[in-house]
Formats: structure tokens, C-alpha cells, sequence
């Protein structure tokens, strides 16, 4: 994906391109407003990270003319000090898809993206084409992983949360994001049963503790990172 990160702190706005650079998408940092509206004439972007105080076009005002003005439908997140409730509320109101507070916690901003990514667009797991990482070839269209020419076959949802998590290989996925890719909702009954999930993953796919080449691990208070292992471990 391509992200538009309005930020004028340049450190701050480095360090959310290296995050992104990471998960494999590309970005260009905007420390004016103007500069940004000029860039939407002629380029297109798929996410917007927006912060509310910058020189020129402020960020509200920038979603406002994102939403009214163009009518564009990407993706907008707030990452800003701003924490006041009446502007999280307005900013919600006027469009955006999240809003998350500074200092930047990592985990946190990047399982928000893939939240908003998913929640999005749920069929997009459905229409992917196979999808290979080291020798796990994922197969949509039976549900079907192949490894080491034995074919494992997953539930619905277990190829789902399987795929997300080797789609975001040695990168923290959160509970919150999963669930809500998954079952589209985030409720306690549903934290129970991804554990269930997990669970039965580890085991087919030998992910478990003792994988031979993968480990699906635990992140404290987060979530799951699946994680390649190495002869020395």
C-alpha cells in the first residue's frame, strides 16, 4: 500500500515510514498540509496518516477536504497529541477510520492498520492469489496449505488467521485485529474461541513451540508473531 504520512515532527515521521517500509508498504512524508493537497492533484494514495497541528493545512481540515471536498474513500488515521474527547469524537465524525494518540507505541499502530486494512475489505483474504513462504503454499480456493507435498487441510477460519499471521511474518499481529478479521467483531466469546484456533494452527501446520522451521509465538498482552527458527535455538 501507499501512505501519505502528514507529519511535521521529522523524527516521528521517519520512524512511521520505517514501520511501514517493514511491513512491506511505501510511503511519502508531508511536513506541510499545502504540500499534501498539491500531491493529491496528481497522485494516488491508498492510506492516510494525518497529525491534527501541521504548518498550512491543518489535519482536520485536511480530512475534511479528503472526505468532502474529493470524496476520496482511502483510509484515514490520526496519529496526534490532540486527545481531547470532543476532538477524537470530531475527528470520527468527519471520516476518519481511527484515531490513535501520541508517543507511538509500535504494536499498537501497526495491528490498528491491519484492522482498519481488513475490516475494509473482508473478502480480500477470499480473492488472494496462492500465496508461498518457506515451502507453506497457501491454496484460497480448497482451504488447503501445502508443505513438504502433504496437503493440510484448515477450517475457514483457521486458513484465515493462518494466512494474516504468514502474511505478517516476525511481526506482531494483535488479538484485536485478528478477531476482527476473522469474526468481524471484538467480543469475549470470540477472544476464547481464537485461542481455540491458535491452538489447532500450531498443531497442523507444526508451528507449535517445538516447530522445525516456524514457531507461532505468543506476545505477552498483545497478541501472536510467527517467528522462522534457526539450528542454533
Amino acid at each position: 500500500m501507499y501512505f501519505a504520512i502528514l507529519e511535521d515532527d521529522n523524527i516521528l515521521a521517519l520512524t512511521v515510514q520505517e514501520l511501514l517500509h517493514s511491513n512491506g508498504h511505501t510511503s511519502k512524508i508531508f511536513n506541510d498540509g499545502h504540500d499534501l493537497n498539491k500531491a493529491l492533484r496528481i497522485e494516488c494514495f491508498d492510506f492516510f496518516i494525518l497529525d491534527w497541528m501541521v504548518p498550512g493545512i491543518k489535519g482536520i481540515d485536511m480530512l475534511r477536504h479528503i472526505r468532502r471536498t474529493l470524496q476520496l474513500k482511502q483510509p484515514v488515521m490520526f496519529l496526534t497529541s490532540h486527545c481531547a474527547e470532543h476532538e477524537i469524537v470530531l475527528a470520527l465524525e468527519l471520516g476518519a477510520n481511527d484515531y490513535c494518540v501520541k508517543p507511538l507505541d509500535n504494536m499498537q499502530f501497526l495491528s490498528r492498520i491491519i484492522a482498519i486494512q481488513w475490516t475494509l475489505n473482508p473478502s480480500f483474504v477470499n480473492n488472494v492469489d496462492v500465496f508461498e513462504r518457506l515451502g507453506y503454499i497457501f491454496m484460497p480456493a480448497k482451504h488447503t496449505v501445502l508443505y513438504n507435498n502433504y496437503e493440510i487441510v484448515l477450517t475457514d477460519k483457521e486458513f484465515h488467521l493462518a494466512l494474516i499471521l504468514f502474511k505478517n511474518m516476525d511481526s506482531p499481529v494483535s488479538r484485536e485485529a485478528l478477531i476482527l478479521t476473522v469474526w468481524g467483531d471484538v467480543i469475549e466469546e470470540y477472544s476464547r474461541s481464537l485461542d481455540v484456533h491458535i491452538t489447532r494452527i500450531r498443531k497442523k501446520l507444526n508451528i507449535g513451540a517445538y516447530g522445525d522451521e516456524l514457531r507461532l509465538n505468543s506476545v505477552y498482552g498483545f497478541g501472536y508473531r510467527l517467528m522462522q527458527t534457526f539450528e542454533d535455538e
